[in-house]
């Protein structure tokens, strides 16, 4: 190798998107792959889970791409997705993965910051998200020197696996629950980011860097609070799992009470299905049906 270069790292960008999503979500999701694919220092592949009933992938240029493979299931589930990815990694010798979501944009910015991580050989980093519909408003390398800051895990505050990269040595033994997360028939549809990032930091307590700079775009959050009502129980269910722990983070406490607070606050101020959040989110940390029991079993994050 000649002097002052560095050996380039393989990476696999895992994308999971279903047969609805993908026509509505194509202009991101193409923008963002194209972006890494061209921009990143080291060579990136993309495996994309492609969820379907019908067993047919579309006829799209985009899906046939030299460095782009296409996984068809009928599984309709993100943790199963994620899972395909990791197995993928370690069967073909990745150094590096990234999850990638049907709506994000990951832009220069983001892609430097994955550069310079892998230069300096980093286990697990982070970017920050920034809620808008004008992804390309956002697509310029750093005016600024990245740099990365050491910080303390919270799998709460930093819940989006989509921000993250991570080193596959890592992340070889574990896995997404697929039984939670979004996905047809799952008794839990959302928290499968936080309980991996839980079983991961408590496990293996690597040292996580951020970079403030290191942007991903996702569209904004409806303003009818519809995507906080269909994650309403099942954050409920994980508080509940959470708390019950011997290991559990003392911020967890914190955000417990802070998540109470912002119920009522919702209701107080008469926001947009705030009773009906409040309803789901009560419902899911009674937890009557034991739901949190699912957290425990096989595929949590555990080596298999």
């Amino acid at each position: 190798m000649p002097p002052g270069l560095t050996e380039m790292k393989r990476i696999l960008v895992q994308v999971s998107v279903t047969d609805s999503e993908f026509q509505s979500c194509r202009k991101w999701l193409k923008a963002s792959v194209d972006n890494i694919v061209r921009y990143s220092q080291n060579p990136a592949d993309v495996l994309i889970v492609y969820q379907t009933a019908t067993g047919a992938v579309p006829k799209d240029d985009f899906l046939s791409h030299k460095n782009t493979s296409v996984y068809c299931t009928p599984e309709y589930s993100v943790s199963k997705a994620r899972n395909r990815g990791i197995c993928v990694a370690v069967e073909r010798g990745y150094h590096y993965i990234l999850f990638h979501d049907a709506y994000v944009f990951m832009t220069r910015s983001f892609i430097e910051s994955i550069d310079k991580g892998i230069e300096q050989n980093k286990e697990i980093l982070f970017g920050k998200a920034k809620w808008d519909e004008n992804f390309t408003d956002y697509n310029h390398p750093s005016h600024v020197s990245l740099h990365f800051k050491k910080v303390k895990p919270n799998v709460l505050r930093d819940a989006f696996v989509w921000l993250y990269l991570f080193r596959v040595d890592l992340i070889e033994d574990l896995r997404f629950n697929e039984k939670i997360g979004p996905g047809k028939n799952n008794p839990i549809g959302a928290a499968e980011d936080v309980l991996f990032f839980y079983t991961l930091f408590s496990a293996k307590s690597p040292i996580l860097y951020y970079c403030p700079n290191a942007l991903v775009v996702h569209p904004p959050r409806p303003l009818d609070f519809s995507k906080h009502l269909s994650y309403a129980k099942a954050h409920g269910v994980l508080y509940r799992y959470l708390l019950g722990r011997k290991s559990c983070p003392y911020y967890v406490y914190l955000y417990f009470i802070l998540h109470v607070l912002n119920t009522v606050y919702r209701i107080i101020t008469l926001k947009p299905n705030a009773l009906k959040i409040a309803e789901e989110r009560f419902a899911g940390f009674i937890d009557l049906d034991n739901k949190r029991k699912l957290f425990l079993q096989s595929n949590n994050g555990n080596p298999p």
